[in-house]
């Protein structure tokens, strides 16, 4: 076999091109840029490249591998430091504790029901549980479970869920376990999951008039909890509650098409708003955009206005806008 001495970025362009341009391209992309400087360079200078050559730099690297003793053992802790290197920080901090991961799990597991088969199911369990469960589901999903619930148990889900605070870890694993039939483990954590956050999204998701009847119920129940609920609820017309300079930052993120739909059927207040602040050439191109859309259904319009609040509110949640409370007057 050929003796030769290569450097390690000659041997990485060697098992790089090994795999595949495919292969090759994907490992590259997750390489710092100094990294794939110093790869490409010898990648670019290797030239023909004989077999026996090919072999020994494989048989090196798979040599590396099988010696390599520790146990690999995956945690939270640890994917938290990888992404943390990798300068993902938003999914690093999404890892969270075994609670957490709990949580995340019985999502997962929810999103693959029906809201049909979650209504019929919930009805069947306490008011706790379904507390709990809905807390898990998209607000769509839970908002048309919820829609589907004889009227005495939406107000009393509703209720339980913006009254729950954590949820401890073995209730997590008991309804994870009904589900999906697994033993639980039981652990002294908790993961906050509930609140009046989760009853805003999910009142937000469903049919208007199914919403506002549920608040008149919540606020002669609770008419505390019901000023809340108002006072968190946002929705498209409420982007008059964002100052130009907010509204600037917003419309930065926002989707052309979707502001093009939402525009479509909107308050006069609100398109005002969003247009003057535009620069004059965009907002006529915009204005021109609008006014030759086909007929779109009225579900789509109001989807594309849900996508803008719903961005609002995630931005403001980031503390890159401020949403100013109903209220607050400004002068």
């Amino acid at each position: 076999m050929t003796k030769v001495k290569l450097s390690n970025a000659e041997k990485a362009a060697i098992v790089l091109l090994s795999l595949g341009e495919e292969v090759a391209s994907q490992i590259m992309s997750q390489m710092n840029p100094a990294e794939v400087n110093r790869v490409a360079m010898a990648m670019s200078s290797l030239g023909r490249v004989e077999n026996d050559v090919v072999q020994l730099v494989a048989g090196e690297f798979y040599s590396n591998l099988s010696n390599h003793k520790p146990l690999l053992t995956g945690t939270p802790a640890g994917t938290k430091r990888i992404l943390q290197m990798a300068g993902r920080v938003t999914e690093a901090d999404a890892i969270e504790s075994e609670a957490a991961l709990a949580s995340h799990e019985l999502s997962d597991l929810l999103s693959q029901m029906t809201a049909e088969a979650l209504a019929k199911w919930l009805q069947t369990e306490a008011p706790q549980t379904l507390a709990v469960v809905l807390a898990h589901c998209a607000p769509a999903q839970a908002g048309k479970s919820v829609s589907l619930m004889p009227a005495n148990l939406q107000i009393e889900a509703v209720h339980r869920l913006a009254k729950m605070g954590d949820v401890d870890l073995n209730s997590l694993k008991a309804i994870t376990e009904t589900l999906k039939e697994i033993r639980s483990r039981p652990h002294g954590e908790a993961h906050a999951i509930g609140g009046v956050t989760k009853l805003v999204g999910l009142l937000n998701a469903m049919p208007q008039a199914e919403a506002e009847r549920l608040m008149s119920e919540i606020e002669g129940r609770d008419p505390a909890l019901a000023a809340t609920l108002k006072q968190q609820m946002f929705t498209f017309s409420d982007l008059t509650r964002l100052s130009d300079r907010d509204m600037q930052t917003l419309l930065a993120q926002v989707p052309a098409a979707a502001l093009r739909l939402a525009l479509k059927q909107a308050d006069d207040a609100v398109s005002q708003h969003i247009y003057r602040n535009l620069s004059e050439r965009a907002a006529k191109l915009l204005r021109d955009d609008v006014a030759a859309l086909p007929k779109t259904r009225l579900q789509d319009v109001q989807a594309a206005q849900q996508q803008l609040a719903d961005l609002a509110q995630q931005m403001a949640a980031q503390g890159k806008i401020t949403i100013m409370s109903k209220d607050e007057v400004y002068v």
